[in-house]
Parts: C-alpha cells; sequence; structure tokens
C-alpha cells in the first residue's frame, strides 16, 4: 500500500517536472536543495530552499521589524515522510528610511530536516515539493510566490554538492548561551535591560538583539551594551505604546560575529547551561588566582620537554658544555639572560593577546602560529640556525679569530634571543596544567592574567637558570675536546626536523603555493648562509641579508596567493565541528567526542598518533556509535575560539565527551591521553542497541 502511494505521489510531482529546476520570479530565483545527493531510507536528510536576490534586493526573517512580511515555506511532503521547522539563520539590521527592517540579501538557505519511511527501495526515487512565499524589497516591494520540486534517488546518502552551502549555512545558526552563563531581562519604564552574566570575553561592541516578538522594543532606537564587572547589560527602547510584555525575551543576539539564541525570563535569573564535569582536570572557573600561578608554573616547566622547544635549547647547552669548565660566572649570567628572554617573550605575547582581544579580534594562546608568515620568519631562522651548526658560516668568527677566545658580548645576546624563540615555539602548544591557568588568566583583569603568563615563563626557564646556578651539576658535564663539534652538528638535524614540521603546517595554512614560496626563500636563505661564510666582507654580509629579504618577500607573495590545503575532518570518521552539528547529534540522543586540535600542536599530533587514530580506540567509538566531530583551529577560527572559552580554555588540546541528549553535559578527558583513559570513559556511556 505505501509503495503504490508513493507511485502515486511521484505521478502527480512529474506532472509539475518543468519546477525541478530554479524557479526565476521577479528579483529572486527559489530551488529546493538537499544536503546529499541521494537519500537513505529512514535516515533523516536536510533540505532546504535555496533563495537568490538580486544585488540590492532583500527578503525578510521571522520578524520583519518595522514593515515587510514573514518568508514561509509550506511543505508537500510523500506519505511516510516527515519535515521538521525552518532553521533560520541570523538576520541582517536594515535601515529603510526612518524604519528599520530584518532580513537577508544575497544568498539564503532555509533549511529543514526531512525523515523519509524506512520502508523505501534501492533504485527508486523520492520527490518533494514546497510552496515558498516572500515580499522581495529595494526601492519597491513586489510579493513573490513560486512551487519548487527535489527529486532524489534512494542510495548511501553521501553529500552532495550543496553540502558546502549548508555548512556555510550552519556557520550562521544561532547557538544556545554558553555553558555557565546566566542571563534575565527587567522591564524599567521606557527601557528593557537584559542582564548577562558569565566567564570569557565573547561579548563585544556593537550588539544587535532581534526580538521575535513584533513592537516589543523599538527597532530604530540604539541598543547600549554595557559592562559591570562581570555583568553585561543590554539596554533597549520600548516603543511609544508598548504591547503587554511577554513571560520571555525571545530573539537572537549577535555580536562581534556570532550569534546566539535568547529565550530570557523576566524576573529572577535562570541558569543557561550545564556544570561541566572534569575527567583527569579541574576547570578554571573556580580555581583560585595563586593556584593559577602553581599550575602555570608547572606547565611551563614541561614546556621544555617539547620536541620543538628542546633543540632550539641544545644550542645553550652546548655553550654551558664549552664554558662551565673556566667561566661558572658567564655561564650563570646566560642562565639570567635566557630566563629574561623567556619571561618577557611570554608576557610580550600576553599582553598582545589582551590588547587584540580589547580591540574585538578573536584569539586564543598560540596565536602567532596561525599566521603563515610567522610560520615562515621562524622556518628561516630556524633554517639559518641548522647551518650555523653545521659549520656553512659561523657567526663571530673574526672577534674569535682576533682576541683569540669567546666573544661573550654576542653569546649574551645569543641567551636572551634563544629564550625569545623557545617561548615562540613553545606556546602553540598546552602543556598538561597550563591550559586551565591559560583559560583562567583569559578571563582576569590584564594585571591578574600577565601574572599567570609571567609565571609560565618563569617555569619554562627555571630548569635551565637553575643548572646555570648549580656549579656542583658542572662536574656532571663532560670535558670539553674535539667531541664538540661533532656534538654541535649533530644538533642541527632536530633543527631541520622542526624546520619540516613548519613548512608542512605552513602547508595546511596557505597551500602548495605557500610551501613554494617558504622553499625559495630557504633557498636564497643558504645561499646567503654560503657567501657569508666562504668571503668574510663586509659586502658579502650586506648581500647576504639581501638575499634573506628578498627570499622571504617573495615567500610572502606566495603564501598570499595561495589557499588553505587543511586537513580533511572527515577522514576516519571525523566530521567538521560546529554548534549547530553538535547540538543536532546530542538532540538525537548520540553520544559525541570533541577534538578540539591543530596542526601546529604537537601534544595534539602525539594524542592523535597514539591514541585516537589507533584502529582499538577507533573501534571502541564504532561500538559505542559515538559521532566524533573535530575542531581543527590551524587556522583562526572564532567558533573554535569561542568554544575554548565556553569552557575556560584558551588553547589546545581540549577534549570533550558528552553522553548523549539534549542538555548534555560534557566530561573533560586530559589533555595527554592513553587508550585506558579513552576506554575507561566510552565504558561509562549508556549501552545502545
Amino acid at each position: 500500500m505505501n509503495a503504490m502511494m508513493h507511485l502515486l505521489f511521484g505521478a502527480v510531482m512529474l506532472l509539475g517536472s518543468a519546477m525541478a529546476a530554479p524557479i526565476q520570479a521577479p528579483h529572486v530565483t527559489a530551488e529546493l536543495v538537499a544536503e546529499t545527493g541521494s537519500i537513505k531510507p529512514g535516515q533523516p536528510v536536510w533540505i532546504g530552499v535555496r533563495f537568490k536576490m538580486e544585488p540590492g534586493w532583500h527578503i525578510y526573517w521571522r520578524n520583519p521589524g518595522d514593515s515587510g512580511t514573514t518568508t514561509t515555506i509550506t511543505w508537500k511532503e510523500p506519505p511516510g515522510c516527515e519535515v521538521g521547522g525552518i532553521v533560520w539563520p541570523h538576520p541582517a539590521r536594515m535601515e529603510e528610511g526612518d524604519m528599520v527592517t530584518y532580513g537577508y540579501s544575497g544568498t539564503l538557505l532555509l533549511m529543514a530536516r526531512l525523515t523519509p519511511p524506512a520502508d523505501l527501495k534501492p533504485g527508486t526515487r523520492l520527490q518533494i515539493g514546497a510552496t515558498a512565499s516572500w515580499l522581495v524589497c529595494k526601492d519597491m516591494c513586489v510579493p513573490g510566490k513560486v512551487e519548487v520540486l527535489l527529486d532524489l534517488p534512494v542510495g548511501d546518502g553521501r553529500p552532495g554538492s550543496d553540502a558546502p552551502l549548508f555548512d556555510s549555512t550552519r556557520t550562521r545558526i544561532p547557538a544556545p548561551l554558553p555553558a555557565g552563563w546566566t542571563a534575565w531581562a527587567q522591564a524599567d519604564g521606557d527601557k528593557i535591560i537584559i542582564t548577562i552574566s558569565g566567564t570569557g570575553n565573547q561579548l563585544r561592541r556593537p550588539v544587535v538583539f532581534f526580538p521575535l516578538v513584533p513592537d516589543l522594543i523599538s527597532n530604530t532606537a540604539p541598543q547600549t551594551l554595557t559592562r559591570d564587572a562581570s555583568l553585561w547589560k543590554l539596554i533597549l527602547s520600548r516603543p511609544e505604546q508598548p504591547g503587554r510584555l511577554p513571560k520571555a525575551m525571545t530573539g537572537v543576539m549577535l555580536s562581534g560575529g556570532y550569534a546566539w539564541e535568547m529565550d530570557v525570563p523576566f524576573g529572577a535569573p535562570a541558569p543557561r547551561g550545564g556544570q561541566m564535569e572534569q575527567s583527569g582536570g579541574s576547570g578554571s572557573a573556580d580555581i583560585g588566582f595563586l593556584w593559577s600561578l602553581v599550575l602555570a608554573f608547572v606547565g611551563g616547566m614541561i614546556l621544555n620537554l617539547m620536541p620543538c622547544v628542546f633543540p632550539v635549547l641544545s644550542i645553550k647547552v652546548l655553550g654551558f658544555v664549552r664554558e662551565s669548565t673556566h667561566n661558572p660566572r658567564e655561564v650563570r649570567l646566560h642562565g639570567i639572560l635566557y630566563g629574561m628572554g623567556v619571561v618577557l617573550s611570554f608576557v610580550a605575547l600576553a599582553l598582545s593577546l589582551i590588547l587584540l582581544r580589547a580591540g574585538g579580534q578573536q584569539l586564543g594562546w598560540g596565536f602567532q602560529l596561525q599566521s603563515p608568515v610567522i610560520i615562515l620568519i621562524l622556518t628561516v631562522v630556524l633554517f639559518l640556525l641548522s647551518l650555523n651548526l653545521l659549520g656553512v658560516f659561523e657567526v663571530g668568527t673574526s672577534i674569535v679569530r682576533a682576541t683569540g677566545r669567546f666573544s661573550w658580548h654576542e653569546g649574551r645576546l645569543g641567551a636572551f634571543l634563544t629564550g625569545v624563540l623557545a617561548t615562540l615555539l613553545a606556546t602553540p602548544c598546552t602543556a598538561p596544567f597550563m591550559g586551565t591557568a591559560v583559560g583562567f588568566a583569559a578571563t582576569q583583569p590584564a594585571a591578574s592574567g600577565l601574572s599567570v603568563f609571567a609565571f609560565l615563563g618563569l617555569g619554562m626557564a627555571a630548569p635551565y637558570v637553575a643548572l646555570s646556578f648549580a656549579p656542583h651539576l658542572g662536574n656532571l658535564l663532560p670535558k670539553p675536546g674535539r667531541w664538540m663539534e661533532t656534538f654541535k652538528q649533530l644538533m642541527a638535524f632536530p633543527l631541520l626536523a622542526t624546520v619540516i614540521w613548519l613548512l608542512w603546517v605552513l602547508g595546511l595554512q596557505a597551500g602548495m603555493m605557500g610551501v613554494m614560496g617558504a622553499l625559495t626563500a630557504l633557498f636564497f636563505s643558504g645561499i646567503a648562509g654560503w657567501l657569508y661564510g666562504r668571503w668574510h666582507t663586509s659586502l658579502m654580509r650586506v648581500v647576504a641579508v639581501v638575499l634573506v629579504i628578498c627570499g622571504i618577500l617573495l615567500a610572502v607573495a606566495g603564501i598570499r596567493s595561495g589557499s588553505p590545503a587543511g586537513e580533511s575532518a572527515s577522514s576516519g570518521g571525523w566530521q567538521v565541528f560546529s554548534r549547530p552539528k553538535l547540538e543536532m547529534e546530542l538532540a538525537k540522543g548520540n553520544p559525541v567526542f570533541v577534538d578540539f586540535t591543530a596542526a601546529w600542536c604537537l601534544t595534539c599530533k602525539a594524542n592523535e598518533l597514539a591514541v585516537l587514530n589507533t584502529s582499538g580506540i577507533r573501534q571502541a567509538f564504532r561500538d559505542r556509535k559515538v559521532v566524533l566531530l573535530r575542531a581543527d583551529w590551524t587556522n583562526s577560527s572564532p567558533a573554535i575560539e569561542e568554544a575554548l572559552a565556553g569552557f575556560g580554555r584558551n588553547g589546545v588540546p581540549l577534549y570533550l565527551l558528552y553522553a548523549g541528549g539534549k542538555g548534555s553535559t560534557p566530561r573533560i578527558l586530559p589533555q595527554i591521553l592513553t587508550p585506558q583513559i579513552v576506554r575507561g570513559e566510552l565504558e561509562k556511556l549508556p549501552k545502545r542497541d
């Protein structure tokens, strides 16, 4: 019987087969599209009506504002199908004379979730129709109405050609207020005040509130955002003839490129979201200032173990070996200067981060390696250091020859600059204990935040400084000899390995053109190092510097002409993270594992290689039917930075495990993973059929 009904419905829809193509109406083209190229029996799929407006023309949101008409879609689904409500992207505020309206221009997708029957047969087709109506306006307004058709084959449900449109639309769908935020509304005369309390600095001026209820606020009046300690207050004006206040302020709040759903009750505060559970770590919301300093110091010490940092430190350790027997005073001075370079660099990076965030930039700790140009410069510097260690050129050789002794003036500067370089390479990875401290610092006043970052630097510098001030440890160092030249050359190869890693990160950010540009810069730098080492003249030094600069400029041009390559988040069962995707999977009752990672984070890559990408853990995820979402932060992403801030974090890695269900709160896994930890957390999930 159901098969007969499908055939009858298909016959009726085929009568309008001319409508299967995009329908051109006055100033608007409408088309019914799907996220997948085929439909899987019983499996939900996202469909939607795509509107393309001519330049200058616009249609309207759910609440059109002072004028206009709501855009509507009426579905004509075949028997056994179910279509959910429209998912609305956030609108734009439009001024039309002395009126303000809310709507869309350019391209708009209004999507809905279609659940097909489970008894569809492979090789058949499913046809669905929709009637869309709207009012399109520019200097004049024209009503529009079309019937559109979608014909999908029954198959494996793989993504179709319109999948990117659905992904980009999801980035504009309002998300719930972050976990831990509290909001409430108050009516005060001719004003409505929405008060928001929460950690993080996600709110940015200007803020636009789009009310769902018409005539609740004056659409043309300014909307003011103020801050009092940890409370934000959004002040809205009521119209001259206000209507009756509803039980809650519902709508969308747009701030700094982020959109949040607002369902704010009038009266007492109402908590939003849930409390996070920790597994092997502690949250940043409740830790005290002194405890955050302890965590920062310990995390800074562990940064010395990062593979990209240790090769740089080995250069200074080589200096220890050389000078420990006859100049301990200078060794101590080098330790102090190195420590100053580390601490001042941490404070400078933190101050830059604070100032940029205050200016509206959404940045996180390690932001410097999200810049392809900075990665390029670090690559060239490390390459030149490796050439120096291999003996292609020697810095300060003429001074050594003239005096017959080591140039401590140059050595002191080198100690300080080594601290600077080590900091630049270390900060992108959030060592254990460091993530909580950095997350705490990001939500504190500037003085407290800078103190935490200074303790990070002190922790990182402490082992080196302690070594320089412990004369008895000098007895453990080997005696100077011919072996030192071999050791010096050997230390060049870890630096070259770091260069390879940086080139890989650059390729993910700027594509093949970026890598080719960087290799060109290394080619020019190699020639410069050879010329500098072969002919010790002032002219040749100038030529060498010019060659390095030219190589970097050519590489920057390549980076700007390139495009990000990125890693495939969909490989190995992983899907691209987005807040709407997470909410959709939780609403279905699916458990979800979220991996916040970046290509330049060695801790993240070590966890992926040793744990997350192993066959045993992949099978454990499949056995528990866990949806895997990967938030790749290799390039700057405001959505990921907001999500990190919502959990009191300012860096990666971060691992979240949701049990599933609407309103599910995540467990936070440790930053260093083991198969036992992941299996143990998965075993706590409820079993599913």
